[in-house]
């Protein structure tokens, strides 16, 4: 048997409840998104969470920040969809946060689900951060240089 683990602080347990419901929502589609042998299955959980965001985003956009998101997500991170889902990934975090913390006061540490975290978020990273780089190397984000720039 392991040495028991020590408790966490009430702040340290609220940051990382914090943390995980956020992390989850970032990356809840990652390897049904990205694996193609997952097939109908992926299509079954990622299209309602994509519609979910779709509908929400927009709304939000317009309600709380009046603007009116015309540029969908293209895959840069880098508009004003990517910009209030973010903020929606916020709000609904410290939402659940706060709920998680009111029902679940007593567990003295979340250890198991730091190191499943973990994984997962690091799984996640690299496997983004592969596909970031391959498709710079594979001539699909980009077209072939031509003989005067190779110059």
């Amino acid at each position: 048997m392991g040495e028991p683990v020590a408790e966490w602080g009430i702040a340290k347990r609220i940051l990382f409840r914090f943390a995980f419901v956020y992390l989850l929502i970032y990356n809840l589609t990652f390897p049904l998104s990205f694996l193609v042998f997952f097939g109908n299955l992926a299509q079954k959980i990622g299209q309602p969470y994509g519609d979910f965001w779709n509908a929400l985003v927009p709304w939000v956009g317009t309600h709380l920040f009046g603007v009116t998101i015309t540029v969908q997500p293209n895959g840069s991170g880098d508009t004003t969809y990517n910009y209030v889902q973010v903020f929606c990934y916020l709000v609904i975090s410290l939402v659940v946060t706060a709920i998680w913390s009111l029902l679940d006061r007593r567990r003295a540490n979340y250890s198991r689900m730091f190191d499943w975290l973990r994984v997962w978020v690091r799984f996640s990273l690299a496997f983004t951060m592969l596909l970031y780089g391959a498709v710079k190397i594979i001539q699909s984000q980009f077209p072939a240089p031509s003989l005067d720039r190779l110059l």
